[in-house]
């Protein structure tokens, strides 16, 4: 693997009022981004979607599309896996407990909580790379290149996760209108392609 100073990734969960949601990360020496391009999540109270969602229409893609950041969308290497319901407010429950995490002593992301993170954003390079001789950079092989710690308490944080889940799951009824869009002209759209 070659040695990176930062690894991070989009992936496009589909659109909020005809505008593109992506969940995007980033992970360097010094920091760990984590978030949605758009405001969605309540600031005040976690597993919370935000109140000025209410009444908003959301469009869920089926098909994964992941990219590293600042890369047009993809759906190579995602056979198998697809976008559902229950997509948003999982990845909102690990963002809700990266804020916790990174806010306690620690102010770095623990190495489990890195994993699932870019397993449900972007987990390789696999499919981006120009060609077969660039470097494949998989998740794994960045938790140990930036040599991201355990955690000792991640059972507390795998609970917290699921209470989360538990909770944004319910408050998805903020959204009006949820349907599930096998492919969409809007993706294609210049302000689609790149977050």
């Amino acid at each position: 693997m070659p040695i990176i100073n930062a690894f991070g990734g989009q992936r496009l969960i589909g659109f909020v009022n005809k505008k593109p949601l992506v969940a995007k990360f980033k992970l360097d020496i010094d920091s760990f981004e984590v978030g949605f391009n758009q405001t969605i999540l309540d600031k005040e109270y976690a597993g919370q979607f935000d109140k000025n969602l209410l009444g908003s229409s959301l469009e869920i893609l089926e098909k994964r599309y992941t990219a590293p950041l600042g890369k047009p969308y993809s759906t190579l290497g995602a056979k198998g896996t697809s976008t559902t319901v229950s997509t948003l407010p999982w990845i909102a429950s690990l963002i809700d407990a990266a804020e916790v995490e990174m806010g306690s002593e620690n102010k770095q992301i623990s190495k489990e909580l890195f994993e699932k993170i870019a397993q449900a954003i972007y987990a390789s390079n696999a499919f981006h790379r120009p060609d077969l001789e660039s470097g494949l950079i998989t998740y794994l092989d960045v938790s140990k290149q930036f040599n991201l710690k355990p955690s000792g308490q991640y059972k507390y944080t795998e609970m917290g996760i699921n209470r989360l889940f538990s909770q944004f799951s319910k408050n998805m009824s903020v959204f009006s209108q949820i349907t599930t869009i096998p492919h969409s002209y809007l993706l294609f759209e210049k302000s689609a392609k790149v977050a």
